[in-house]
């Protein structure tokens, strides 16, 4: 389990409410853009598990499994592995 993760369960930082109003819309178009920084996928990937609690499963299959595919091809290894 990741150190921020386990933060925010310990404390109940962030709860459903609050992801969906203040952290899922810019992720959401983070995902959507055309263009993706390494580093943006390699936190959203790393988080995935976290986004996982907030977002149902079609949205994950919407915004986030096309970024998944997309690190896997993507011959770079730490995206890979992480993917």
């Amino acid at each position: 389990m990741d150190f921020n993760q386990e933060i925010m369960e310990k404390q109940n930082f962030l709860t459903t409410t609050e992801f969906r109003e203040v952290i899922w819309p810019p992720i959401s178009r983070l995902c959507k853009a055309k263009e993706l920084p390494a580093q943006s996928l390699y936190l959203i990937l790393k988080n995935t598990e976290l986004f996982l609690k907030y977002v149902g499963p079609n949205e994950f299959q919407t915004h986030f499994l096309p970024l998944i595919l997309k690190s896997l091809e993507c011959g770079v290894a730490k995206l890979q592995f992480l993917a």
